[in-house]
């Protein structure tokens, strides 16, 4: 798969925002440290080439990031996003201040989700709704409740916002919304797909990877048959076993 592809930028971010620095540049500052203020201001122009940095320059630029020294770089880095969302290191700089503090830009990051195209790409607005989804407030859960109900945004971003609230232990209509995206493009998924909006398109596989990551995690590793490649009365059994599964009440 090309370094460029959705699938991979989304995941190239992984590994890289989990190791040992970034968890350690962002957990404090030393005592002696210049002011918040100028210290910030140190961070905004590593913030500003992060988010225009290609794929395969993001771990050099993620490090330039932390160098700064900033406890979180994450209001400098939503800034930059928010001036340059269309940035091709947009999406590691979102998963850098969520790593790195996300509630700080919690108003941001539900700006952003909000904003749907052509201001926001559909990778990036993923890539936020998962940001929102590291916090357990009202006020993400709400945000990513509205993105997953928004007809307006790209089946991509109602997707995502709706693994986030999966992840946070929501049930409600957040299953439903999911096997939706599975059969979508099915006719088993004709009916649910027009009740909820999601468009007539030919390919889902994007989609279906990311609500399958979340089931799999919200079931304790259960994944019910499914793939995102799956033959479609594959994906139909699989998809009433899971809708079976989360509306079974606790276990």
């Amino acid at each position: 798969m090309p370094s460029g592809s959705p699938t991979t930028r989304l995941a190239l971010a992984r590994p890289l925002l989990a190791s040992g620095l970034a968890l350690a540049a962002c957990a404090g500052h030393d005592a002696g440290a210049p002011a918040l203020d100028e210290r910030l201001e140190s961070a905004r122009r590593p913030a500003a080439a992060l988010v225009d940095a290609a794929p395969h320059t993001w771990p050099e630029a993620v490090d330039a990031v932390l160098a700064a020294g900033v406890a979180s770089p994450a209001r400098a880095l939503l800034d930059a996003v928010t001036r340059h969302p269309a940035g091709a290191g947009a999406e590691c700089a979102v998963a850098l201040a969520a790593r790195c503090g996300a509630r700080e830009v919690e108003s941001e990051l539900s700006a952003l989700l909000a904003a749907g195209e052509p201001r926001v790409p559909p990778l990036l607005g993923a890539r936020v709704a998962a940001a929102l989804g590291t916090l357990d407030s009202p006020t993400a859960v709400d945000a990513l409740t509205r993105a997953m109900d928004s007809r307006a945004l790209a089946p991509l971003v109602r997707t995502a916002a709706a693994a986030a609230l999966l992840d946070r232990g929501r049930r409600g209509d957040v299953p439903r919304f999911l096997g939706a995206v599975l059969l979508a493009g099915t006719p088993a998924g004709i009916a649910e797909s027009t009740r909820l909006g999601l468009p007539d398109k030919a390919r889902w596989a994007h989609e279906r990877l990311l609500a399958i990551e979340a089931i799999v995690r919200a079931s304790g590793g259960e994944d019910f048959g499914l793939h995102h490649d799956a033959s479609w009365p594959a994906l139909e059994i699989g998809t009433a076993r899971m809708l079976a599964f989360f509306t079974a009440g606790p276990r």
